[in-house]
């Protein structure tokens, strides 16, 4: 087996400064490596602007049309599937529920089933 060990090696290296020099005179006579009238930025295609994924299905922004129509509307708000049917607005109102619910179900949100035998229901509110 081979052992390495870590020694301070000298290079004696010389420079030619006329070469130097002179290497330095053309590249400076050639092109000037920055100009302050050009920006790299102006040569480079600008980057397609694309909408995150949630946001390019419109029809999932009918949740939130109707969370900010519930906000800016001062007018009777039904709270139960009676007080909507009897109510003068009940056609947009069914309207709406049935967009609600086609887009609890198209995101997967959540799913509906039969209630088991012998439960009971409990009321649920949700304040938005």
């Amino acid at each position: 087996m081979h052992e390495t060990t870590d020694e301070n090696v000298e290079v004696d290296v010389r420079v030619n400064i006329d070469f130097v020099t002179h290497i330095t005179q053309l590249v400076s006579a050639s092109v000037p490596l920055v100009s302050n009238n050009h920006s790299i930025a102006q040569d480079r295609p600008r980057r397609d602007i694309v909408l995150p994924h949630g946001y390019r299905d419109t029809d999932s922004m009918a949740h939130y049309d109707l969370i900010v129509a519930q906000e800016t509307s001062v007018a009777f708000e039904p709270s139960s599937y009676l007080e909507v049917i009897s109510c003068d607005n009940s056609s947009k109102c069914l309207v709406a529920m049935n967009d609600e619910f086609e887009s609890l179900q198209k995101n997967s949100t959540w799913k509906l089933v039969e209630l088991p035998e012998g439960k009971k229901t409990f009321k649920v509110q949700v304040d938005l």
